[in-house]
């Protein structure tokens, strides 16, 4: 008999990821602006993001139901992993492959340097879960290493998007962008967070099924909230670090402002 106590919740998260995926998407072929950037004033989600995003919770909802749904969904998890790698190819070679869709995502006037192309980080993100999910659904074949190489990479799925998410309510830019490239969306972190508890539920019911010894519920969300906390620590001093920069950086500046019409001053004084 399979374990079903977290059916539900893995179902409903997969729901919103799906549903989140579906409307972008449809929103691209209606050619709806306010769809695509879901929130007021957010950067649009790019098509290959959306479609990604619908991959990963059809082969959450089918991956270890049969051996049947196993395999559609460990196709579709290779799928998210062979678009992730071509696009973190396309950012780190400079490189178009002409798979961003940039003639329709350059309509949308939202600041991307590269107009369609999926963000760096937002591409880790789905390369690690499509990785995470290949593992899961071949449980009954996996050693210790992987195993714990597989909760390895649910983790920083789950950080990648909980750490956009932080960046965003703290506005700062470098925790969901990085350096000059096309920045993560905030729907697109709360998805790809949302991801990240998706693939642990499904970790745990998967381990359960084979008769794997598990983590108590309290020891897990013990460590939940320790990572959590771990992030938000992070991000309130890289913050600070931020505010401490600019303040520096402006004191700096006020100072040679001030040198630079005294001198001027007396200059002038001279002249006269």
């Amino acid at each position: 008999m399979r374990d079903t106590s977290f059916a539900s919740p893995l179902a409903l998260i997969s729901g919103l990821i799906g549903g989140l995926g579906m409307y972008v998407v449809a929103g691209w072929l209606s050619g709806s602006e306010e769809m695509v950037r879901v929130l007021p004033n957010s950067v649009a989600m790019g098509l290959n993001t959306a479609l990604m995003f619908l991959a990963a919770a059809a082969a959450l909802v089918l991956g270890t139901r049969s051996a049947y749904g196993n395999n559609i969904a460990t196709a579709l998890a290779i799928g998210i992993v062979l678009l992730s790698g071509l696009i973190l190819i396309e950012h780190t070679f400079d490189v178009s492959l002409g798979i961003d869709f940039s003639a329709m995502h350059g309509a949308v006037k939202d600041g991307n340097p590269r107009p369609g192309r999926t963000a760096p980080n937002t591409c880790l993100g789905f390369l690690f879960a499509g990785l995470a999910m290949i593992a899961l659904f071949r449980m009954e074949q996996q050693s210790r290493i992987v195993r714990q190489m597989q909760t390895i990479l649910i983790t920083v799925v789950g950080m990648i998007g909980l750490t956009a998410l932080i960046g965003y309510i703290l506005q700062l830019e470098v925790m969901y962008r990085i350096a000059v490239y096309n920045r993560m969306a905030a729907p697109t972190a709360l998805a790809m967070f949302l991801v990240g508890i998706a693939l642990s539920l499904l970790q745990y019911r998967s381990r359960r099924n084979v008769g794997l010894k598990l983590d108590s519920p309290d020891a897990r969300i013990t460590k939940i909230a320790a990572l959590v906390l771990t992030i938000v620590a992070l991000a309130t001093g890289l913050t600070g670090f931020v505010i401490l920069k600019d303040g520096f950086e402006q004191s700096i500046s006020n100072a040679m402002l001030r040198d630079a019409k005294s001198d001027a001053s007396a200059f002038a004084s001279i002249l006269s």
